[in-house]
């Protein structure tokens, strides 16, 4: 039997509101890829967006108890999953990422997107292809297409607004808002 993973959770017993870890790397991958076609970037970002959060599984899967930990503690105390990550591993789901994508010999510049895509100021790579994969994730989280909670309360990493060159928090939302209705439509068509 197939095991399942979850990006995000929900709040029903049945899982039914639960996000896929599939159905989020896809979104962010797909989006990222948008994002880096209007800032001509370079191909790699659909694969940084799907491996961006390559940590979660593995978590679940090898700290399973620290994951459950995780889990309850963040519903409990109201504490972003990032800190708890921290918390309980002593290292975040990025810095996994980063370990095994290193490990596989992707290009530095991808393991670089995993490391820092909730901070793309401290990129050493390409802080622009950060950039993008991380508002490629923050828009994910802002248009609310399932219950994102592992990223619940993210707020745009502002380093990404002299990265991507937006004039100031105005454009940036004008951006994001231009995008809403074509990640919706991106969104439904992926369906069955």
């Amino acid at each position: 039997m197939a095991r399942v993973y979850y990006a995000h959770s929900g709040n029903e017993i049945d899982k039914s509101d639960w996000q896929l870890l599939s159905d989020h790397l896809q979104r962010v991958g797909s989006r990222a890829k948008e994002n880096a076609r209007y800032f001509d970037s370079g191909a790699l970002a659909e694969i940084a967006g799907l491996l961006h959060d390559l940590g979660i599984p593995v978590i679940h899967k090898y700290f399973h108890t620290s994951f459950v930990e995780i889990f309850n503690h963040v519903n409990s105390a109201e504490q972003s999953y990032i800190n708890t990550e921290f918390e309980f591993l002593g290292c975040h789901h990025q810095e996994i990422g980063y370990f095994l994508t290193d490990k596989w010999n992707l290009p530095n510049s991808l393991c670089d997107a995993v490391l820092n895509h909730h901070n793309p100021g401290d990129a050493k790579e390409d802080k622009e292809l950060c950039a993008i994969v991380h508002l490629a994730d923050y828009m994910t989280q802002k248009f609310r297409l399932a219950n994102f909670y592992w990223d619940d309360g993210i707020k745009p990493d502002l380093s990404i607004m002299d990265i991507l060159k937006f004039e100031d928090e105005k454009k940036l939302e004008e951006f994001i808002s231009d995008f809403k209705d074509l990640f919706y439509e991106e969104v439904n068509s992926q369906k069955i």
